[in-house]
């Protein structure tokens, strides 16, 4: 969301997302970060729900990921997001 860039804006602002539970659209941007991750989180707190996702990461998954520099996750997500 935050690497992809359409016609030199980020295509995330531009973007509009529809939900049956809000009364107008949202850019994808602020859905991704903020209604997506409420519905998911629900009230639980940040630590614990952190916690919950960090319990989900398998030894290999985090080996995998631990690869690379900044530079080279960013480039993949511009990549993945174009």
């Amino acid at each position: 969301m935050h690497c992809a860039e359409r016609n030199g804006t980020k295509a995330a602002t531009l973007a509009s997302s529809f939900s049956s539970n809000q009364p107008r659209a949202l850019n994808l941007h602020s859905a991704w970060d903020g209604t997506i991750l409420r519905h998911d989180k629900g009230t639980t707190s940040d630590s614990v729900y952190a916690g919950a996702l960090d319990a989900r990461i398998s030894a290999a998954q985090a080996a995998q990921w631990a690869q690379g520099t900044p530079r080279n996750w960013a480039n993949e997500s511009h990549q993945t997001g174009r």
